[in-house]
């Protein structure tokens, strides 16, 4: 009882140490950080930076969660500065011994230090790793297919982006995010609309407008305003994209300039309002992103050139140049396509040797089901054979008893000697016995016996099988009679049906390879383990030739 309590605390105790290990506990600031860093990232990042010294005398565990966490707040702040060597090795560590459970918010951050280095196809790459181990962390599962779909948009690749959005919605509507919901639908609508599929896209963006309206998210509602106006835009239809240009201008201070400039800018040069669309680019020109700045510079080129302004003309045309190096350098559409067909590729092995490893599972099930259908049909058969084998062996011990007592009632109730009557008895008895004697000597089995016997050869078990066959034929299942009356081992049983042949003392002893004197022992001791009374070996002959 000791030892078994003893046993299980040993398991309680190793259970937590590995709990404990696989799950390090974190200091509660750092868990006040992590939260804070979803609503407040400014305060969050102020907070990290305070318990920086004290954090050094942590364990690891604790200094790389700090680490992970300061470029995540930077990164909700706006005021993350991309340096591989500050993300990887964190990367680096939870790949190895740390805390799987944050792997995918490392790939994540990976993902974006790499995304803001304008490497698409590194970025591509950790955004794939942490949407393969982000499991049902639906909030990150939705930003990290966010910026897949972007990255193929930014590459040109608008089929490619159509799919990581509808993921990226999926995500949200798995998470309950109502908001993230309406950007996912947003960003699918610009890629249909890449592809030609305006109404679909059209479609979409109403969708994700009654759905903002209904969120009261003003943010996410004039950001679909934005995207239904260039919708129309699109579509050829620029009196309903202007209806949108006043809430366009209002929403400036919380959308970002450089889209609220392109989209205005792209309005009113399709409604042939030149002088504000001229006005728009000089904005997109001045405080735009790069590929604001190469439209705009573009646009300007040629402006100045319709008017004669050569040198103005050549001025915006040296900033296009600028800028669309630039774009180049930023889009490596090649390399990221071929990252997402290895990615692809991938997926796809994964599943074939899912499947492979599924249809060998099942092969396995149904050869292991065969198999114990067979070991249970051998079993059943040989328990068949040893129901009708104990059946014969009963109605034989059945009729030895009273073969038995018949006998030994006729010699108990027998008060009168009948010397004619036993005579002829005797007489009887002795007929049968020479006739089965000479039978017996007389077939081939005796003469090959006695052959081997003379030539000292050993015999094969099929030898002995038909032996037994035979003195169960010619004399009334002798065989079956002396198995069922004794527990002999097989040399015995072997050397009891040589004496029912009739086999000389001598070739027994050949054909068994044992001294003569062996045999006159082992009969006598036979004798006295089957009666329970001393005997001689004839004494046990005379028994072997009245069953």
């Amino acid at each position: 009882m000791k030892q078994l309590v003893s046993i299980l605390i040993a398991i309680v105790v190793a259970s937590v140490a590995f709990l404990s290990c696989s799950q390090p506990r974190y200091p509660h600031s750092l868990l006040m950080a992590d939260s804070l860093a979803e609503v407040r990232p400014d305060s969050a990042v102020a907070l990290l930076n305070r318990l920086r010294p004290q954090i050094e005398s942590e364990g690891r565990a604790v200094r790389m969660y700090h680490r992970l966490l300061t470029i995540k707040a930077a990164d909700k702040a706006d005021l993350l500065e991309p340096c591989t060597d500050s993300i990887l090795p964190i990367v680096a560590y939870y790949e190895g011994r740390g805390d799987k459970s944050l792997l995918p918010v490392a790939y994540y951050y990976a993902g974006r230090t790499y995304y803001e280095l304008h490497d698409a196809p590194q970025a591509l790459d950790y955004f794939q790793k942490a949407a393969e181990t982000a499991g049902e962390d639906w909030a990150l599962r939705s930003r990290i297919f966010s910026h897949i779909g972007y990255i193929f948009i930014n590459q040109g690749l608008y089929s490619e982006a159509q799919q990581p959005f509808r993921e990226q919605y999926h995500s949200s509507l798995r998470g309950n995010d109502m908001v993230d919901m309406v950007y996912a639908l947003r960003d699918l609508a610009i890629s249909l609309e890449a592809e030609n599929e305006h109404q679909e896209s059209l479609d979409t963006l109403k969708s994700a407008y009654s759905m903002a309206k209904k969120s009261g998210d003003q943010h996410a509602v004039r950001s679909i305003e934005l995207a239904l106006a260039n919708q129309y835009k699109h579509m050829g239809k620029p009196d309903s994209s202007l209806r949108f240009v006043r809430p366009i201008r209002e929403s400036i201070p919380m959308l970002s300039k450089s889209v609220v400039y392109s989209t205005l800018f792209g309005i009113y040069k399709a409604s042939t309002h030149t002088d504000s669309a001229f006005y728009y680019a000089r904005l997109m020109e001045a405080e735009g992103n790069a590929y604001a700045k190469d439209s705009a510079s573009k646009y300007l080129t040629r402006y100045y050139l319709e008017r004669g302004d050569a040198s103005q003309a050549a001025k915006h045309y040296l900033t296009y140049l600028s800028y669309d190096d630039s774009i180049r350098e930023i889009t490596r559409t090649r390399e990221v396509a071929r990252v997402n067909a290895l990615y692809n590729y991938q997926q796809r092995e994964k599943e074939n040797a899912r499947l492979r490893k599924e249809k060998q599972r099942v092969a396995s099930a149904l050869c292991f089901s065969l198999l114990i259908l067979m070991v249970m049909a051998y079993f059943a058969l040989l328990y068949r054979k040893r129901l009708k084998r104990m059946s014969l062996m009963q109605r034989l011990s059945e009729q030895l008893k009273e073969s038995d007592e018949r006998r030994q009632h006729a010699i108990g109730s027998s008060n009168e000697y009948h010397p004619a009557e036993t005579s002829e008895t005797d007489a009887m008895l002795a007929e049968c016995r020479r006739n089965e004697e000479i039978r017996l000597k007389q077939s081939g089995l005796y003469r090959k016996f006695f052959a081997h016997a003379e030539e000292s050869l050993p015999l094969k078990s099929d030898d002995w099988a038909a032996l037994e066959n035979l003195l169960d034929a010619e004399c009334d299942n002798f065989a079956v009679r002396l198995r069922v009356m004794c527990n002999l081992s097989e040399r015995d049983y072997r050397m009891c049906f040589l004496l029912r042949l009739r086999m000389p003392v001598m070739q027994i002893s050949k054909i068994l390879n044992v001294d003569k004197s062996s045999i006159s022992s082992q009969r006598r001791r036979l004798y006295k383990k089957q009666t329970g009374r001393a005997g001689s070996a004839k004494d046990w002959d005379a028994f072997i030739l009245s069953l």
